[in-house]
């Protein structure tokens, strides 16, 4: 019995024996080897370098922004069948000293080719004077896709018909896209840029065409917050002067609104005769143009000189909002009469945005059955987070890798309009052709006045046509994305639009001119009538 029971006990210490290496084999399995240990998956920034500061995994394609550093120590790993395309042709790739980059076998680090066949849609409408082919043609001439990585063109006659529109290309690469890439269509939503001024200065105008309280041809000094000095120059300035670019103000300033307003740069008082030729012409920032070979750079237009300015639109649409609403003002002066004059500024901003956003829902986008928020808004990331169809912006049509323009909510007035090109279509012919936002006097003195509009254009096929650019900069010399765009009021009642992710807006104006004048043919004799503003 003894002898039984030893052996039993042998037989136990021998199972757990082998229960014990087992268990040290599996954890050997588990904790020896460094592959068996992931690392978290990589987060790819949607702009601006990307700086890898702690190990990670590659666990899907990715196409990264701009230059891509590995430093701090870090590893990145690209496993099989992973890829990281980097445009080495204007980005780079650097590795710190103490870090690494793992490629395993299958993986790869490219930098990708854009396809060559990329996608069209086009849709041509029968019209009597125009012949909606040769349109498309002329417009396919003259923006190549090897320019323009995509873009869209919509033309629309009197009976607000869709006669011609053309969409080309990528809204966003095969490159930011493995899929094979987005199609630019007529439904993509697109940044405006400065068109966004022609949206701006209507609601200013119509909130002044209804008001009892304010006019285009009042000043805007009474208006300004109450912390605000603003320079004797601007004192007689007016509304209509802030948004026909003719308040004096230089084309852009690196300053906040309330410093553009306290400080101006006079004409020289020692070069009179030089100045009075020189102040004819909007004086080029930071750069001299002067007769007399004298540095007049920083020196501001005087009032009444048309001078193109990205400040205007804001502070006419900022002022606005507090010239039709002088309780709401009081009320917001009181409620941060403690504040710093820092948090004082930054409040009026959102103040002020708000209402402007809110007024030009009601006022403008609603009247043109657009819908604020889903249809048009600020925020073209918005977009993006709801499904709908948007563009990045590229250097060119042979870049392989887009950029994405940030939110402009609290600074939209004057460059942050984003919706598709068949919603700003619908928004600038209700604008034409129908009382819906402003009446026929209101519109007529918004275009013989150029407020909101560039000016006319006189080199047209039919008469006179008034146009809007617009361009959104992203980036700096060779590796600038640009958003394009520009919409135009057309002799024979058209109006066209045309937005595209890359190239410029004198690209599209010329196109839309070239295609107009090749396409269309007046009915009867041409008849230019003769325009006055009564503001200046």
């Amino acid at each position: 019995m003894v002898e039984y029971v030893s052996a039993i006990a042998k037989q136990i210490r021998h199972l757990a024996t082998i229960l014990c290496l087992a268990l040290i084999f599996t954890l050997c399995l588990s904790f020896g080897t460094e592959t068996a240990i992931a690392a978290p998956a990589c987060r790819v920034p949607n702009s601006g370098n990307w700086n890898i500061n702690s190990d990670c995994d590659l666990v899907r394609d990715e196409s990264a922004p701009r230059n891509v550093q590995i430093r701090n120590g870090s590893t990145l790993s690209i496993p099989r069948g992973r890829s990281l395309n980097i445009n080495l042709s204007n980005f780079n790739l650097r590795v710190a000293s103490d870090s690494k980059l793992l490629v395993e076998p299958g993986g790869k680090i490219g930098s990708c080719t854009v396809n060559s066949d990329r996608p069209r849609n086009e849709e041509i409408g029968a019209d009597p004077n125009l012949d909606g082919d040769r349109f498309i043609e002329v417009i396919r001439e003259m923006l190549p896709l090897s320019k323009h990585m995509g873009y869209v063109v919509s033309l629309q006659n009197s009976d607000l018909r869709n006669v011609a529109w053309d969409a080309s290309g990528y809204a966003i690469s095969n490159c930011d896209d493995p899929e094979e890439g987005q199609p630019f269509t007529i439904d993509t939503a697109t940044a405006w840029g400065s068109v966004s001024k022609l949206i701006t200065a209507t609601v200013v105008t119509k909130l002044a065409q209804d008001s009892d309280q304010v006019d285009l041809g009042d000043r805007f000094a009474p208006y300004v917050p109450d912390r605000w000095n603003i320079d004797a120059k601007f004192n007689d300035v007016t509304f209509a002067q802030l948004l026909g670019h003719r308040a004096g103000l230089r084309k852009s300033a690196d300053s906040n609104l309330r410093t553009r307003l306290e400080k101006t740069y006079p004409y020289p008082s020692g070069a009179s005769a030089v100045a009075e030729e020189f102040k004819n012409r909007c004086p080029p920032r930071n750069k001299d143009n002067s007769p007399d070979g004298k540095a007049y750079g920083n020196v501001d237009p005087e009032v009444g000189i048309r001078c193109y300015s990205n400040s205007g639109a804001g502070i006419a649409g900022r002022m606005m909002m507090r010239a039709i609403n002088p309780g709401g003002a009081q009320a917001w002066e009181q409620q941060n009469a403690r504040t710093s004059d820092n948090n004082y500024d930054e409040e009026f901003k959102k103040w002020s945005s708000l209402l402007y956003l809110g007024l030009t829902d009601s006022q403008v986008l609603r009247p043109a059955n657009i819908d604020f928020g889903r249809e048009a808004n600020c925020n073209i990331q918005q977009f993006r987070a709801n499904g709908q169809p948007y563009a990045r912006s590229y250097i060119s049509g042979q870049d392989p890798d887009g950029q994405l323009k940030d939110d402009g909510t609290l600074t939209c007035f004057s460059g942050g309009w984003v919706m598709s090109a068949r919603h700003m279509a619908r928004f600038m012919r209700t604008l034409r052709h129908s009382d819906a936002i402003v009446n026929r006097a209101t519109y007529r003195e918004m275009t013989d006045c150029g407020i909101g509009f560039d000016g006319s254009l006189r080199n047209v096929n039919g008469g006179v046509a008034f146009g809007k650019n617009g361009l959104v900069p992203l980036g700096s010399g060779s590796s600038k994305h640009n958003y394009a765009a520009y919409v135009v009021m057309l002799p024979g009642g058209y109006t066209a639009v045309a937005a595209s992710n890359s190239g410029n807006s004198s690209d599209l104006r010329n196109a839309l001119i070239a295609a107009f004048n090749a396409s269309y043919s007046p009915p009867g004799p041409v008849r230019v009538s003769s325009s006055s503003c009564p503001y200046w």
